[in-house]
């Protein structure tokens, strides 16, 4: 049986959620040697706000992973858009909130993260079986 589009949506979700993970884990690392302890904070902040948003993102993708093809891109370009408005919000609200807030190590945070779960994704979708073409349709005779 082939796969549904929701199946192959949810594992892009967990491809790019490991992946992201494993970004998050090295800036947070690295923040921590480099600046600690506010280089960590900023790092844990920035890529937790990453997988949250991403996460949220792809799961809306996935919600609507069956539906009318531009219902489905409609839905794709809002959580594209919520997810960079959202995390450019969170960013310069945490760096205005908190001013001792290294906003370098926050966004390099974010960045890494975010390049982590992009990564991964292109590398989970460029191993996914998406038919390009058409199924043959039943005889009605």
């Amino acid at each position: 049986m082939a796969d549904s589009n929701r199946s192959r949506g949810l594992r892009l979700l967990v491809g790019g959620a490991l992946g992201g993970v494993v970004g998050g884990t090295v800036a947070v690392v690295v923040a921590a040697l480099a600046l600690p302890p506010l280089g960590a904070q900023a790092a844990v902040l920035g890529a937790a706000a990453v997988l949250v948003f991403f996460a949220l993102g792809q799961s809306l993708q996935v919600i609507f992973a069956e539906a009318s093809p531009p219902l489905v891109m409609l839905f794709t370009m809002v959580s594209y858009v919520l997810r960079v408005v959202g995390l450019g919000v969170l960013g310069w609200w945490s760096v205005t909130w908190q001013p001792d807030l290294p906003g370098l190590v926050l966004g390099s945070a974010m960045i890494i993260t975010v390049i982590g779960w992009l990564g991964a994704e292109i590398w989970v979708f460029t191993r996914l079986r998406i038919p390009a073409y058409d199924l043959p349709q039943a005889k009605t005779d």
